[in-house]
């Protein structure tokens, strides 16, 4: 089964909709406004807690999607996991 992961799986199943090509096996990288992509919201999906998404989520944002555009506690998780997807 899913267990509590499920919500997690369905964020960056979000994202990787918005840019992930199947065709390609790759994602959309922008070369401006990085912080925004899909790929960089999918990598803070995969690190956000629970507790923190939902307190994005009363404060500001109705849509999970639009919670991951705020930073997160492990920012600099985000950043370097990214950092080691280019290095590959």
């Amino acid at each position: 089964g899913e267990g509590g992961e499920g919500w997690r799986r369905s964020l960056v199943a979000a994202q990787a909709a918005r840019g992930y090509d199947d065709e390609l096996e790759a994602w959309w990288v922008p070369d401006v406004g990085l912080e925004s992509s899909p790929l960089y919201l999918a990598l803070r999906a995969t690190l956000v807690g629970e507790a923190e998404l939902e307190g994005h989520l009363a404060a500001d944002a109705a849509d999970p999607a639009d919670a991951l555009r705020q930073p997160i506690a492990r920012e600099a998780a985000v950043r370097e996991r990214l950092a080691s997807l280019f290095e590959r």
